[in-house]
């Protein structure tokens, strides 16, 4: 009897130990003393258990941005994690946000057997990033399909038309990318350098070296203009997904607390 009573009291004061120490944790995370944070971690983890180990581990592999470890732990931990929304939401975030090869690990290998609301939406989310079809527009937010309907229309646009809308009216791939101002300012200096050359061969004929000065101008502005549409347009699509990943985070953040 004696023996069973000692057995009991053990766990009982096991299961004390453990609860005070992950507190302690919590603690020290939530009030940024990493370093100590770090030094449990790494030499008095005894009685914790795996999967809450496991947790903490992430929580500060996220603050490192130590992602393959991050990867490595989450099936370890994943129920915890998972009802800890606001920390979940968090992480989803922050890998929506990385290239897309650790996209790939994140969301279609380490949450494929999540089948949870915010596992859906963000997997989702990334299926739209990652340029996949099968994109479910319900799981997208009503908040944030008018900027997914935005950034889908510009990532469809092509920089060879960008370049020939160039061709034809000097500045009109620039509109086609968006660039309203830019355009007006394009269309006006071309405007500006070819009525220099139409007067420079008007008065002093198409043989004077003016006139082939202002012809050159011309031509390499004309030019220039041209595989700048080109190139411009990549940078557009990039300022667009970083928007629509900047609005999912507002989105998503505005009533957590971390």
């Amino acid at each position: 009897m004696k023996k069973e009573l000692l057995i009991y009291f053990f766990i009982i004061s096991l299961n004390s130990f453990t609860q005070t120490k992950s507190d302690l944790l919590n603690h020290l995370f939530k009030n940024k003393l990493f370093r100590e944070y770090e030094y449990v971690l790494k030499y008095d983890t005894l009685g914790i258990n795996p999967d809450s180990l496991a947790y903490f581990k992430i929580l500060n592999q996220l603050n490192l941005n130590q992602n393959t470890e991050i990867i490595k732990n989450f099936e370890y931990a994943d129920k915890l994690i998972v009802s800890d929304t606001n920390f979940y939401l968090r992480l989803n975030l922050h890998f929506l946000q990385l290239n897309d090869s650790l996209k790939k690990v994140w969301f279609n290998n380490k949450l494929k057997h999540l089948d949870d609301t915010v596992s859906k939406q963000f997997k989702n989310l990334a299926k739209i990033l990652l340029n996949e079809n099968s994109v479910d527009t319900i799981l997208i937010a009503t908040e944030l399909k008018e900027n997914y309907k935005e950034y889908i229309k510009y990532r469809a646009k092509k920089p060879i038309i960008s370049a020939l809308c160039s061709v034809i009216i000097p500045g009109l791939g620039k509109l086609y990318n968006g660039r309203k101002y830019s355009f007006k300012n394009v269309f006006s200096a071309h405007i500006l350098l070819g009525s220099k050359f139409v007067e420079s061969v008007y008065i002093l004929g198409i043989y004077n070296p003016y006139t082939f000065i202002t012809l050159g101008f011309l031509s390499t502005y004309y030019l220039a203009n041209i595989v700048g549409s080109y190139y411009d347009l990549a940078e557009v699509k990039k300022e667009k997904q970083l928007q629509f990943i900047f609005n999912v985070q507002n989105y998503y953040l505005q009533s957590a607390a971390y």
